[in-house]
């Protein structure tokens, strides 16, 4: 049960990162914290988990895309 918590968690994280990005926002995952300093500020439960944090806002500048290895490097079609 717990391990399929933390599955549902990450997809929902997963999608709210896609979200914030399709409408023009910067976010990224954070999973380093102190989980007992993150629920004093927050005011949460003591019996509440926290998973990850996500930062969502507006970049002060865009940052130059990566590059990226090509498709044909990663991906094998019909045969190894």
């Amino acid at each position: 049960m717990k391990l399929w918590c933390l599955l549902d968690c990450a997809n929902a994280a997963q999608n709210m990162l896609l979200a914030a990005h399709a409408l023009g926002y910067g976010s990224c995952w954070m999973g380093g914290f102190s989980e007992s300093g993150v629920k004093k500020v927050l005011g949460l439960p003591e019996d509440f988990r926290v998973m990850a944090l996500l930062p969502i806002g507006k970049a002060a500048e865009e940052p130059d895309p990566r590059p990226r290895r090509p498709l044909d490097e990663m991906v094998r079609r019909n045969q190894w």
